[in-house]
């Protein structure tokens, strides 16, 4: 049986004015799904930004120019029979819009004006910082989340992903539109971005959609800052806790691998499986129905940019633990 690649049948362009489009042809359902991939995130936070990301992520379909109520956005991609959604990680942020295939070039338009021309209103930004900060107590609240982030802290020394993530609602609550200006001018541009089409589409009249959306953007100037550079794994066990009021502990244990694309990134996701991928996987067999010393178990291989991670994430009563 042959190998099938990722990129079996992706058309790549680059525009004049640095962005990347990725068109593949799918019939399978007569419908297509527009992705805008902004090559930055958590890791792109100075120590005085942290959080903003994912501000600027809830900001996107909040109003442009000429779409300037909050909810224009929603509206229109509903009435087309679509939906949209988005999402920000260590390294890069998504905006998505899926909607009848027909329409797709309806989905750039939204798209390429949520990019280049967001409103960024002070009362706008006032209600989504009310929610991002109670996105972020509930995240304090959640054992697994709390674990793992500790985690973080213990398997790097320098790196950007050490710190919470989302943002302290301290730090979150003195943010305003200048602040998201600022990191929006830095990153927002055409070069550090990519547009994915994917569906029932003609590549050829794709592309030359996304040439008269995005186009015609300027290249402009991306600045990025790096943060300072992790330093080889020294050894030795690290711990790391964090005291909850809960009845079950939850423990995440941490092994540093390879980063994304690395030869070795798909046996270890396959290791995953083997571990804990389900009822007849190796440790769900051994500690939970054996033994039964853990209500839970899981594990995965994550690439995070230069980083790499193994982990394995147990759930269960104190004294077993």
């Amino acid at each position: 049986m042959a190998a099938v690649s990722l990129t079996d049948g992706v058309r790549r362009e680059v525009l004049d004015n640095g962005l990347t489009v990725l068109v593949r042809e799918d019939r399978s359902a007569p419908v297509a799904a527009v992705v805008t991939w902004l090559k930055s995130g958590y890791f792109d936070e100075d120590d005085d930004q942290v959080g903003l990301a994912h501000v600027c992520e809830h900001m996107y379909f909040n109003g442009t120019g000429r779409r300037p109520g909050p909810e224009d956005i929603a509206r229109e991609v509903k009435s087309l029979g679509g939906e949209l959604n988005a999402g920000t990680y260590y390294h890069f942020t998504a905006y998505h819009v899926v909607l009848p295939a027909e329409r797709f070039d309806r989905a750039l338009d939204v798209q390429a004006d949520a990019f280049s021309d967001p409103l960024m209103d002070a009362a706008v930004l006032e209600k989504e910082m009310g929610a991002i900060i109670q996105e972020a107590k509930r995240k304090l609240d959640n054992p697994a989340a709390v674990a793992r982030e500790r985690m973080y802290e213990e398997a790097f020394e320098r790196h950007r992903i050490r710190r919470w993530r989302i943002g302290t609602e301290e730090q979150l609550r003195g943010y305003g539109p200048e602040d998201l200006r600022r990191f929006w001018d830095a990153h927002y541009k055409p070069a550090n971005a990519i547009v994915s089409v994917a569906g029932a589409v003609d590549p050829d009249r794709a592309l030359e959609a996304v040439r008269e959306s995005f186009g015609g953007l300027p290249a402009g100037e991306i600045r990025r800052s790096a943060g300072p550079s992790e330093p080889e794994w020294s050894g030795g066990l690290r711990i790391g806790e964090s005291p909850m009021d809960v009845q079950e502990t939850t423990a995440v244990l941490g092994f540093r691998t390879v980063p994304e694309g690395h030869p070795d990134a798909i046996p270890l996701q396959v290791l995953a499986r083997v571990l804990a991928g389900g009822r007849s996987s190796r440790l769900v067999r051994e500690l939970r129905e054996r033994r039964r010393l853990v209500a839970s178990v899981g594990a995965g291989a994550h690439g995070i940019g230069e980083l790499g991670l193994f982990d394995l994430t147990l759930r269960g009563e104190p004294g077993k633990m």
